[in-house]
């Protein structure tokens, strides 16, 4: 009996190995078919980018443009309001000079939009030393300067000048002085050679004086008999001299009451017939119930 030995298939070596399955997770696969459109949509993205490039740069000129070429915003007309004594001209040249510096360096001033109208105010305020100062925009080229100027409140007189002032002792320069005001505001002097003049031209007194110069003025010339000449400044501390047109000097202190003061006056201007009184150098009300008189 013949045993046919089995022949082995070299073919057939791996026929029982368990088969691998293949993993295509990290490989790259491409679809020829949709290769062009691919291309299309990156291209399209390209272009989309260069466009709105494009168009911000065109923007960035158009705003370089209308800030330092264009006369769109170019401030045209001022419309100045509120003066009597100084003139407007004076406005408007200063504004030509304010205009020429830069703001923030780079943006003219000659731009309504870049124009600090807050600085722009204070700036006419402190030059023309006025009592307020307000600016505002009109777009696109207007502007409206709404200024006040100060109020005359004394006369004051050395030997040098006769000027106005401000209720802060602040001289008032540009209004040209009228002798018919001597009769219209009271007038302060001082009784030393001092110079009290600050080289921000205000008297350097304490505002308390110019406010009782004012006060005791609204008072006394109601009273016929006790009209006020002249107030003098003393070197004395809080003290303020009147001198009355007929009749003696009156020393009032400051810092106390001006209307009980005045009625220790008229009360003494009782008391006395009008000769005596008249003929006093003096009446001094600033020690609360003692006065002195001479």
């Amino acid at each position: 009996m013949f045993i046919r030995k089995r022949q082995k298939n070299k073919n057939s070596r791996g026929k029982f190995k368990k088969k691998i399955k293949k993993d295509y997770q990290f490989k790259s696969l491409n679809n020829p078919f949709f290769r062009v459109k691919k291309n299309k949509e990156t291209k399209s993205k390209k272009n989309r980018k260069i466009l709105k490039f494009i168009i911000f740069i065109l923007g960035i000129l158009a705003l370089i443009y209308l800030i330092f070429f264009s006369m769109v915003f170019k401030i045209r007309t001022l419309d100045i309001s509120g003066l009597t004594r100084i003139n407007n001209e004076a406005i408007e040249e200063f504004m030509k000079t304010y205009q020429e510096k830069k703001s923030y360096l780079i943006f003219p001033r000659t731009n309504i939009i870049f124009l600090n109208s807050n600085d722009l105010a204070e700036q006419i305020k402190v030059k023309f030393k006025l009592s307020q100062a307000e600016v505002k925009k009109k777009y696109f080229h207007k502007l409206f300067i709404i200024l006040d100027e100060r109020q005359i409140s004394f006369i004051w007189r050395d030997d040098q000048e006769v000027v106005y002032s401000d209720i802060n002792g602040c001289l008032i320069r540009e209004a040209l002085f009228s002798d018919n005001d001597l009769e219209k505001y009271p007038i302060l002097l001082s009784d030393t050679n001092i110079n009290y003049l600050e080289d921000n031209d205000c008297l350097d007194f304490r505002p308390e004086y110019f406010q009782a110069v004012i006060s005791l003025n609204d008072r006394l010339i109601k009273i016929k008999e006790l009209k006020p000449k002249s107030f003098i400044l003393s070197s004395e501390l809080n003290s303020l001299i009147v001198d009355l047109e007929d009749g003696p000097n009156i020393i009032f202190n400051t810092k106390e009451d001006l209307d009980q003061q005045i009625k220790k006056l008229l009360i003494i201007k009782q008391e006395r017939v009008a000769e005596d009184f008249l003929a006093l150098e003096y009446i001094d009300l600033r020690f609360g119930d003692l006065i002195y008189l001479k």
